[in-house]
């Protein structure tokens, strides 16, 4: 589901969601606001922005960006009953925490 996010700074003792929340630009959001992203689409200084699911699994946490409206829907689905949160991160961001995340990333952006 989705396209795993692994930052390449992440360390023993940190936390990814940390890393991610700590990120610039990066907007902590509602399951609404998730929602409400097209997926790659720019922001109002033409940024493309990509919704990102940090999900607590068993044993470890995984961090899930949402390359469509479908996934969106996916990770925000409310019978998911795993802790999670949810965020918006603009791609120069994506570049910097996993440059090979945003590289896929990039052929999914909506067309203008």
């Amino acid at each position: 589901m989705g396209i795993y996010l692994n930052p390449t700074n992440q360390r023993d003792g940190y936390d990814k969601a940390t890393i991610i929340l700590a990120a610039p630009g990066v907007l902590d959001v509602t399951r609404t606001e998730f929602l409400a992203v097209l997926p790659g689409a720019p922001d109002s200084s033409g940024v493309p922005i990509w919704p990102v699911c940090v999900v607590g699994n068993d044993g470890f946490v995984a961090a899930g960006v949402a390359y469509s409206q479908d996934e969106a829907r996916a990770f925000a689905d409310p019978r998911d009953l795993r802790p999670k949160f949810f965020c918006l991160v603009p791609e120069s961001t994506l570049e910097v925490l996993d440059p090979a995340c945003a590289a896929h990333l990039a052929a999914w952006r909506p067309l203008p």
